[in-house]
């Protein structure tokens, strides 16, 4: 990837080297969106992506991290106290996090 290459409406915003693990970073922004993304290219046939959003809290009570692990809690419709378990049944992966 080079800076200005444009890949599915995103557009290479910047490419840095790193020692430690050893690769590139590309920083790349959706044209319509504004959406960033960080991408690392190195040498791992591990594979792992995360989304995070801006969304900053008001205050310091912990509120957001006690509904993400009320999310995980399960439902009607998923009745189970522990998805990250079902899906290390089911899944390829070599970690898995919230």
């Amino acid at each position: 990837m080079e800076i200005n290459e444009i890949i599915h409406g995103f557009t290479v915003a910047e490419k840095r080297k790193i020692a430690s693990p050893e690769g590139n970073i590309y920083i790349l922004e959706h044209k319509n969106t504004g959406a960033r993304v960080v991408y690392f290219e190195r040498e791992d046939r591990n594979k792992t992506f995360a989304i995070g959003f801006r969304t900053l809290p008001t205050d310091d009570t912990g509120v957001f991290h006690i509904i993400e692990h009320s999310t995980l809690c399960g439902s009607k419709k998923f009745p189970t106290k522990e998805p990250f378990d079902e899906l290390l049944k089911c899944s390829l992966n070599t970690f898995l996090n919230a």
